[in-house]
């Protein structure tokens, strides 16, 4: 028996693989902001290739509830599917060493050198300054001054390039003693336990059609936010037509994890729909009662009761199997 040939498998494309971090690579467009919860919208901008693309949006606040995520896209691509996780976690900080600290020392020494002679360089360059300001045509030829100027213009250019030399060094040295002391004072692991209140993580699978920019609005409810409403209230004795002036206030509260900062938001007193629970329907058992038995019977007092088969009164109703009728 010969075998089927197998169908042809249609090729396989490579996944372009987009990273985002929401705190950085996006902006808050709007925060409705309810007495205990709130609702985030981000909008991001991003290029995608065309073909398969997966976009991870790292650092959304763990307070985000699941069932709220929705994400929009505007552009040229179709949304596939979202799913939501945590980011793994980061590597642990190294332990302090001796040679940590040694390190450190040498680095202390480095800054300490390019700091004197950061200085010089400068002063070198002022004194070159103030000698070719102090010049005057009185003192010295045409033909020497330009000499003079052009050789004070090469010392010039030549010290203004130590001294950015010296500045970068500085910087260099500034980041790895940072390190350094992080290293030493176990900051790593406080750099990452600050971060914990954003651990989670979006995945969003996206087709595009052509290459280009898209934008993502990328909305969900969060916990750990509140507002109280406040008022202020003045009396003026001088002013007749307002004597009292009332000003509202809001205290506002969060402590998701994610910066606020000249952030839109929208203060509303309605009850939100999301983090709120279904209610949960009892079952009602519904049963049918049973029908009486009905049975009629004739009653006569001017005669002695006697009793006949039912079938012989077609008068009769026949409500059950036996029905007692007296007759005269």
């Amino acid at each position: 028996m010969a075998e089927k040939d197998a169908e042809p498998q249609p090729p396989s494309y490579p996944v372009n693989l987009v990273k985002l971090n929401a705190p950085t690579d996006s902006t808050i467009s709007n925060v409705n902001l309810y007495s205990r919860r709130a609702e985030v919208t981000r909008t991001f901008k991003f290029k995608l290739t065309s073909g398969q693309n997966k976009v991870i949006i790292l650092g959304l606040p763990d307070s985000f509830n699941d069932d709220t995520l929705r994400v929009e896209g505007r552009g040229d691509a179709t949304i596939h599917d979202v799913s939501i996780g945590f980011e793994p976690p980061p590597a642990s900080a190294p332990p302090a060493t001796p040679q940590s600290q040694q390190k450190l020392n040498e680095l202390y020494s480095q800054r300490d050198q390019l700091d004197r002679a950061l200085d010089r360089y400068e002063r070198t360059l002022k004194g070159l300054n103030d000698y070719l300001r102090s010049l005057t045509i009185q003192h010295v030829d045409a033909e020497t001054l330009v000499q003079t100027i052009e050789s004070v213009d090469t010392a010039s250019k030549k010290y203004e390039d130590k001294i950015a030399e010296a500045k970068q060094d500085l910087r260099r040295v500034g980041d790895e003693m940072r390190e350094e002391k992080m290293v030493l004072n176990g900051a790593g692991k406080d750099k990452a336990e600050s971060r914990h209140q954003l651990r989670k993580m979006a995945t969003v699978n996206v087709f595009a059609e052509v290459e280009g920019e898209i934008e993502m609005v990328v909305t969900y409810g969060v916990e750990n936010a509140s507002w109280t409403a406040l008022y202020e209230v003045r009396a003026k004795t001088d002013s007749k037509e307002a004597p009292v002036e009332i000003s509202y206030k809001a205290a506002i509260a969060q402590s998701t994890g994610e910066e606020w900062a000249n952030a839109p938001m929208t203060l509303q007193t309605a009850t939100p729909t999301f983090g709120i629970g279904l209610p949960k329907l009892e079952p009602w058992n519904l049963s049918i009662k049973p029908q009486p038995v009905s049975t009629y019977s004739t009653y006569d007092t001017h005669a002695d009761a006697a009793y006949y088969d039912a079938n012989a009164n077609a008068a009769t109703h026949n409500y059950s199997n036996e029905v007692e009728v007296i007759l005269e």
